[in-house]
Parts: C-alpha cells; sequence; structure tokens
C-alpha cells in the first residue's frame, strides 16, 4: 500500500470519527421568572399607625402578611408619605416578598400627577384613597436575578391606632423580567445594554463596549 494511500486512509478515518462524536451544544437560556403583575399583597398590622387629620402631617406603615399571585408566600413593606392640605403629597415605600417562585425586592414611588386625598375617617383614624405607584422590584431565583418595573396600586388604605389595613396590586411595564446582568453579546447590542446594570458604577452601562467586556471578563 503506497504510503499516499495510507495517509488517505488515515484523513478519511479521522474525518468519520469527527462526524461520529456527539455535537455539544451551549447550555440553554434559563426561562425568566415571571413579572409582578396580578400580584396582591394584604395585610392588616401596622407598627408605625398615623394621622393625617388637621389637613397636614405624616402617614407611616410598617406591615407583614399575605402575598397571592404568580409570587404567592408572605411579604413585609414599609411606606410613608407627606400630608399637605388633606393631600398625600409625597410618597415611597419598600416590599420584600418571600415565596418558593423566588424572592422579590422592591421599592415604590409616588407617580406624578396622581391626585390622592388623605381625610378623617369616622371608623379609622385615617383613610387614604387608592393611589398608584411607580415600582422597581429584583426577583432572585435559582436561575438568576432578574428585573422587572410597572405600576402599582395601594388602598384605599385605613390607618388607625390598632393597625393598617394594607392592599396592594402591581401591573409590570414589561412582558418578561429582564437578566439584572447582561449574560450573551447580543443582549448589549441594539441599545439594549442601557437596560443592564454595570456592577462596576451601579448605574447602566455607558455603551455597547463597556457592556460586551462585562460579558466577555465577568468585570
Amino acid at each position: 500500500m503506497s504510503r499516499v494511500l495510507r495517509c488517505g486512509m488515515v484523513v478519511a478515518a479521522l474525518f468519520l470519527s469527527l462526524l461520529l462524536v456527539p455535537a455539544v451544544g451551549a447550555a440553554p437560556t434559563p426561562t425568566p421568572p415571571p413579572p409582578l403583575t396580578n400580584e396582591l399583597l394584604s395585610a392588616f398590622r401596622s407598627l408605625d399607625p398615623a394621622t393625617c387629620s388637621g389637613g397636614s402631617g405624616t402617614i407611616a406603615y410598617a406591615v407583614s402578611g399575605t402575598a397571592t399571585g404568580p409570587y404567592a408566600g408572605t411579604f413585609t413593606a414599609t411606606g410613608s408619605g407627606i400630608v399637605t392640605d388633606g393631600r398625600l403629597t409625597a410618597f415611597t415605600a419598600t416590599f420584600t416578598i418571600d415565596a418558593p417562585a423566588g424572592t422579590v425586592r422592591g421599592t415604590q414611588m409616588l407617580a406624578a400627577g396622581t391626585p390622592v386625598v388623605c381625610f378623617q375617617g369616622v371608623d379609622f383614624a385615617s383613610i387614604v384613597e387608592a393611589f398608584a405607584l411607580r415600582y422597581q422590584a429584583t426577583i432572585t431565583t435559582p436561575t438568576g436575578t432578574y428585573t422587572d418595573q410597572g405600576m402599582s396600586t395601594v388602598g384605599p388604605l385605613f390607618v388607625e391606632p390598632s393597625g393598617t389595613n394594607l392592599h396592594a396590586t402591581y401591573t409590570s411595564a414589561q412582558p418578561a423580567t429582564i437578566p439584572a446582568i447582561p449574560t450573551s453579546k447580543g443582549q448589549c447590542e441594539n441599545g439594549s445594554y442601557a437596560r443592564f446594570r454595570d456592577p462596576r458604577t451601579g448605574t447602566p452601562f455607558v455603551n455597547q463596549g463597556r457592556c460586551t467586556q462585562f460579558v466577555v471578563t465577568g468585570k
């Protein structure tokens, strides 16, 4: 058998062996957890009762209770606001949901231009009409950390010295949650880098190049 023929047979054998090796595909992309749409927080327990009688003052609550919806479990929440001339003019809140589906931590702020009335009640120390808050949330699951944002409705909020009756619902502005950090170069393209926060600065990535650098190097 000639040397050329033997070399040809070796090359053919190597080629055949490569064809028989199972292809190793990339790891599948984890399915993101659902957004907070249809989440309901309900509780009646307050550590910080307050009243808005007298036209001006402050109102606050610190509650814990039951969460139902995509993240069914338990929750804790705090909120505080400023009442001016009988109207709630500023309000901020935080919430944490502990559920089998994941841990949700979020912040809420009074939506601009939302008229909210706070007045003295008959059976309650004060009543705050239902009001809209903008929320931002971080959802941590076994497959990763994701972000969500949208609108929440709190109230009507009944506050009395013995406790606060809290109901809060959520409607996401996103069709799906977004990974808190980019996991592929493609997620940095077409301006999408701005959706993610740069762990180095805590602010959105400044450009596609910096986003891609993080994906490649992890820092």
